[in-house]
């Protein structure tokens, strides 16, 4: 698995405060508004064709995921969702069981982003994605409870400072099906996935020379 050879640019737009910025995507991958039950509708529909108990517990896993982030955006309100990644109408065989979720994070008051970046650094072991510093990166491990279980999810999480605003940072949080119930998927396919996601995020770019 991997970046796909066909890659399209996709345009997320501008508030008054921070510039537009772009990223490519692999082909089959596009950008959604920031509306969760839009996405998992969207899941929904691509497991639909895939009958049996495995899609049963892939929409039940999707679910506690999507529920997780609902609560996330409601507790955090530093938080602002904007936009999520994911997989359109593709086959059922090509279905990746990842998706990413855009925000805008705002530090607390009377502080900035780099004393959070810090702290990222020494409590997360946040390092940078890229060459210049500019993508800050770290990989959580978190459990979602279920109904009879619990799911498990492997979350690479990327911090963006935005330009000419010390206290505003984009952040994009991915978050990867790895099983459920104690059992896990095949660590290869956990790495492909996040390379998957920093190839992405790699890709991106502010737009009008921010």
């Amino acid at each position: 698995m991997g970046i796909a050879d066909s890659l399209r640019a996709e345009l997320f737009g501008a508030t008054t405060k921070t510039p537009p910025f772009g990223l490519l995507l692999p082909q089959g991958w596009a950008k959604q508004p920031a509306d969760l039950d839009a996405l998992r509708d969207q899941v929904h529909a691509v497991m639909g064709r895939s009958p049996g108990v495995d899609a049963i517990r892939m929409r039940a896993s999707v679910d506690a995921i999507l529920a997780q982030a609902a609560d996330d955006a409601d507790t955090q309100a530093r938080e602002r969702m904007i936009a999520s990644v994911s997989q359109v109408d593709v086959p059922v065989e090509d279905f990746v069981p990842m998706s990413m979720a855009l925000a805008w994070v705002e530090a607390p008051a009377g502080s900035a982003l780099t004393s959070m970046a810090k702290q990222l650094i020494s409590d997360r072991g946040a390092a940078p994605l890229d060459d210049r510093g500019t993508i800050l990166r770290w990989v959580d491990r978190v459990d979602h409870p279920v109904d009879g279980g619990t799911v498990h999810t492997v979350q690479p999480t990327y911090l963006i400072r935005v330009p000419h605003a010390p206290d505003t940072a984009l952040m994009i949080r991915t978050t990867i099906l790895d099983g459920g119930n104690g059992e896990h998927a095949a660590e290869h396919d956990v790495q492909a996935m996040t390379l998957l996601s920093d190839g992405i995020v790699a890709t991106f770019r502010w737009r009008n020379d921010a």
